[in-house]
């Protein structure tokens, strides 16, 4: 009986420990402002269906279709960037096979399992100046984090699980960033 329940502990312990999820960093709440009462947003709108709808600054010199349904955007006088585009299956097939990223990503954002918790270790999230999250109207979620003129940001829907919104702004202020993202919206 002994050796049994010795066995039996033996065979379920790498199960068990699997199964413990990380330590998250923390995300600090990010409300949108009431629209009404808001400065001028940036001007250029984007349509990056079927997820949202985001206006950026004008005055890029230098605008780029990428494989996949991502654009970019550069040679800005300011010396700004943006990269927007999409997480789909083909993209995370080589981390995870027969997972939609928006899963895929939830699990990495809130540490649900191994597979997310080294994942989120390797983005250094604990090493950014911030971490943004707010949830939007029908379960949408987003993710925002960045340091220095470095920031990224994740759209997940619910009902768009096989597209989730990525973006990558660099030499901007968070402030400017901030300010992008309370554009969002559902196309």
């Amino acid at each position: 009986m002994y050796r049994t329940l010795v066995l039996a502990a033996f065979l379920f312990l790498p199960t068990l420990s699997n199964a413990q999820t990380c330590d998250v960093p923390a995300f600090e709440a990010f409300a949108v402002p009431d629209a009404s009462g808001s400065s001028e947003k940036p001007a250029l709108q984007i349509d990056m269906h079927p997820v949202a709808q985001l206006r950026i600054p004008t005055g890029f010199s230098r605008i780029g279709a990428l494989p996949g349904g991502s654009v970019g955007f550069g040679q800005h006088p300011a010396g700004m960037s943006v990269l927007l585009g999409f997480e789909t299956r083909e993209s995370i097939s080589i981390h995870q096979q027969s997972v939609a990223p928006a899963e895929f990503l939830l699990a990495i954002f809130k540490g649900l399992n191994p597979d997310g918790c080294r994942y989120l270790a390797h983005y250094q999230l604990e090493s950014q100046d911030y971490r943004l999250h707010a949830r939007h109207e029908k379960g949408t979620e987003l993710f925002a984090y960045g340091k220095g003129a470095r920031h990224q940001f994740y759209l997940i829907r619910p009902d768009t699980p096989d597209f989730v919104l990525t973006g990558l702004f660099r030499n901007m202020s968070r402030g400017e960033f901030e300010e992008i993202l309370t554009t969002l919206t559902n196309p």
